[in-house]
């Protein structure tokens, strides 16, 4: 299974489709400010984490994002300093949805 060493700030799908209605549903905003959940994660940790909780095993290989877009995630342009829009965290997504079913 391969993965990254790139980082993200996951919010809930919950959270982001509230925002969308408002935004939706509000008067013309322009540009707002990008959402971002309550934590940083790097895509590694969310793949062990949830093979963990699924109780599975898989061989891992690092990939590396080449080009000028892999050197931009791997210096987190990604990642947004705005104020957090989401509270749930992975762990918490996984104990709700993944341990529940």
């Amino acid at each position: 299974m391969p993965f990254t060493l790139l980082r993200a700030r996951l919010t809930s799908c919950r959270t982001a489709a509230a925002r969308l209605a408002e935004l939706t549903l509000g008067r013309p905003a322009g540009r707002v400010a990008d959402m971002a959940g309550p934590r940083t994660y790097s895509l590694e940790e969310l793949q062990c984490s949830y093979l963990e909780t699924v109780g599975k095993r898989r061989v891992r290989l690092p990939i590396r994002v080449p080009g000028k877009a892999g050197k931009a995630y791997r210096a987190g342009v990604n990642l947004s300093s705005e104020t957090p829009a989401g509270t749930e965290t992975w762990e918490e997504f996984l104990a709700a949805h993944v341990l529940a079913a």
